[in-house]
Parts: C-alpha cells; structure tokens; sequence
C-alpha cells in the first residue's frame, strides 16, 4: 500500500489476515488502507479478515491497474521505463507536490505546486 502506483495481476487476492491471528494489522496497514481505500471498505477489510480480487481492488482503487499475469512485468517494465526517462528533478517535484499537497487546503496546494514549478524554471 505504500507504493505510488500499484499494478496487480488478474489472479492477485488481497487481504488483511491478523484479525483471525488476533493481532492488530502491523506493517502500517490501519494507516495506508483507509487513506488508499476510504473508511468503510477499510473497516470491512481489516476488521472482517475478508481477501478481495484484483477487479475488487481495482473498483474500489486499491490498485491503479489489474493485467494478465502474463502481462505484469513487461507492464511494470514499460511503465517504469517512461517514469525513468523524464527529468528526476521534475518527477521529484511532482511527487511532492502531489503528496504533500493533499494534507493542505486546496490554495495551499496551489501555492506549494506554483513554488515548485518556479524551482523547476530557475
């Protein structure tokens, strides 16, 4: 759930298990699956112990993309090969404009993305 973009194969399962083990779930899974999956699925999830598909995963955004496992490194390998051959410099910036943008009020965001961008220009 840490990754930025996730690309899963059509036969991937995912679930939370610790409930059944009696345990919290560890690894920071309380934290990143309601803030990728919203509230309520997370609840279900976590909560309930219940493994989703990779289409369910994809419906309620857990992964950004759902391919043939056949298809999943050369996928991967093509999308980080593009990702790989922009300007870091501006990659960084995006990112951090995008993650740290979100915990700000909107004009705020609008100001960090202006203040990274002259960066870029200069």
């Amino acid at each position: 759930m840490c990754c930025d973009i996730r690309i899963a194969s059509a036969d991937a399962k995912f679930g939370v298990p610790e409930m059944g083990l009696g345990i919290i779930p560890a690894a920071g899974g309380s934290q990143t699956i309601p803030r990728i999956v919203g509230r309520s699925y997370a609840m279900e999830m976590l909560l309930s112990g219940r493994w989703i598909t990779a289409e369910e995963a994809k419906k309620i955004k857990m992964v950004n993309r759902v391919v043939p496992r056949a298809e999943l490194l050369p996928t991967v390998e093509m999308l980080a090969d593009k990702i790989r051959g922009y300007d870091w410099t501006a990659l960084n910036y995006s990112k951090q404009a995008i993650v740290d943008g979100l915990d700000l009020p909107l004009s705020q965001g609008l100001e960090l993305e202006a203040r990274l961008s002259a960066l870029l220009l200069t």
